[in-house]
């Protein structure tokens, strides 16, 4: 059995609100997301990506990071890290990691581009795996415009966001490989996967959700293709979801900066073991989830 907490969308910013993000109070909320954890005894934490609402302004967005990363440096937990658009704003994904004071993850694998010393789409290290017990853990990034660069400095627009070939080459590979020593080498009895955008099939009456991935079909069909049980974890889209596509569950988190007062507060706690368990606190919904 396998335990972990999740959160999205923090969009830390002190001083900041607007509509109903009130950046201001996410370091409160999380305060109250991380002492849950604790308490739960969760074996690590996944942040879904927007820890904090860019400034575009480099020492402003340091700022931030800072009282975040201190705050869950101080909780004592593993924090596993995925990026969303709003925290490269002013930065390149290695200064915001770097500002997040992420180690090598240990036991994680490197991307083909690290490994090979090339490939500027693999050397910011925001796209990695991490077995825990049983389970595989794949975190993707997919901060690239269409046109395959990569967000830096504020240089796309939110809704202009793919995952490029090298990453999907990676994520097959991962897919297929055996599991660790510590699991006898054999096949993972489940993956889960963390993005920040979304790769759920969800058609809007404009014809499409802004908040997908613009190769969002061909991000399923790799995972699906895999014929293991997935479940993937994602945030960016504030009001959550939970869909099922093609025999892989869709659970999109609520955003914890949405609304003032302390109750408006989002998180979850996952548990793997016979199927797949969502407990979620604040404002978000629970699911139960089976393993295929």
């Amino acid at each position: 059995m396998i335990r972990f907490g999740l959160f999205a969308d923090t969009h830390y910013a002190r001083g900041k609100q607007y509509g109903t993000r009130y950046c201001d109070r996410s370091l409160d909320k999380l305060q109250v997301c991380l002492d849950a954890f604790r308490a739960r005894g969760v074996e690590f934490v996944v942040n879904l990506g927007d820890i904090i609402d860019g400034a575009h302004d480099e020492a402003v967005d340091l700022a931030n990071l800072a009282s975040v990363r201190q705050l869950l440096d101080q909780s004592g937990l593993a924090v596993h890290h995925v990026l969303g658009n709003h925290d490269i704003e002013s930065m390149n994904k290695t200064q915001v990691l770097g500002a997040l004071h992420v180690p090598s993850t240990p036991g994680a694998r490197p991307t083909p581009g690290a490994a090979a010393g090339g490939g500027a789409a693999a050397l910011d290290g925001a796209w990695y795996s991490f077995d825990a017990g049983e389970c595989r853990m794949i975190v993707l990034d997919a901060n690239y415009r269409t046109d395959g660069a990569a967000y830096d400095s504020g240089n796309y627009e939110w809704d202009d966001t793919l995952i490029p070939e090298i990453e999907l080459e990676w994520l097959g590979a991962e897919l297929c490989l055996t599991g660790s020593a510590a699991s006898g080498g054999s096949a993972p009895e489940h993956t889960c996967v963390f993005v920040h955008q979304n790769l759920d099939d969800r058609p809007s009456q404009n014809g499409g959700d802004p908040h997908l991935v613009a190769n969002c079909a061909r991000v399923r069909a790799v995972l699906e293709s895999s014929g293991r049980p997935v479940t993937v974890f994602q945030g960016h889209y504030h009001p959550g979801l939970y869909q099922s596509t093609g025999g892989i569950s869709y659970v999109t988190l609520k955003a914890m900066c949405e609304g003032e007062a302390s109750e408006d507060n989002a998180w979850a706690i996952v548990t793997v073991d016979e199927g797949v368990r969502v407990e979620g606190f604040g404002k978000q919904e629970s699911y139960r989830i089976a393993r295929g």
